[in-house]
């Protein structure tokens, strides 16, 4: 990222853009106010997250105690024993999203359909990430970062009027000299 004069941030051997920061490094580097806010703003996240994942799981309960009370072979049974597996395979990819995403998956719909197709999920809804990784370690790559560049990267390192400046160029295309 560039700084307040649009210089790229240099790391030790002079290359620039190479040393590309993570959320935990930057936060960190930041005054303990800012970490005070970060913090108080993710915990009110976390706390939604935790209650939505509680109601979800007190409807998949309610759902199986109303099956459980239907006749056997029934077209309703059969609806709420569709609807909880739907429910049931929702929260394991909803979880193995959260463990995808701590283990640095780069495309997340695909690394839930290649963990299905590979075997990783479990019937708990648990992942073997080592098993996806072998299995399909592209998905685990990261884009590399931008190489160091600038606007006359295309043109031998030159910018055009880079002599004089955008006045010069104006001047010179007016046939008007410097200092007339």
């Amino acid at each position: 990222m560039a700084d307040e004069q649009g210089e790229m941030p240099q790391n030790d051997d002079g290359a620039a853009g190479n040393n590309v920061p993570t959320f935990d490094s930057w936060l960190q580097g930041q005054p303990d106010e800012i970490k005070g806010l970060i913090s108080a703003h993710t915990a009110g996240l976390k706390s939604a997250l935790d209650s939505e994942r509680s109601q979800r799981k007190d409807l998949a309960k309610a759902l199986k105690d109303a099956t459980k009370d239907l006749e056997t072979g029934t077209e309703a049974r059969k609806a709420l024993e569709g609807l909880t597996a739907k429910l049931e395979n929702q929260e394991k990819q909803l979880a193995f999203y959260d463990a995808a995403t701590a283990a640095g998956v780069s495309n997340l719909r695909l690394a839930w359909i290649a963990a299905r197709e590979a075997g990783a999920v479990d019937k708990a809804g648990n992942v073997n990430m080592e098993t996806l990784k072998k299995e399909y370690p592209e998905l685990f790559k990261r884009t590399p970062p931008l190489p160091p560049g600038n606007a006359g990267a295309g043109a031998n390192g030159q910018r055009p009027g880079q002599s004089g400046g955008m006045d010069s160029l104006i001047r010179q295309v007016a046939g008007v000299r410097q200092g007339d």
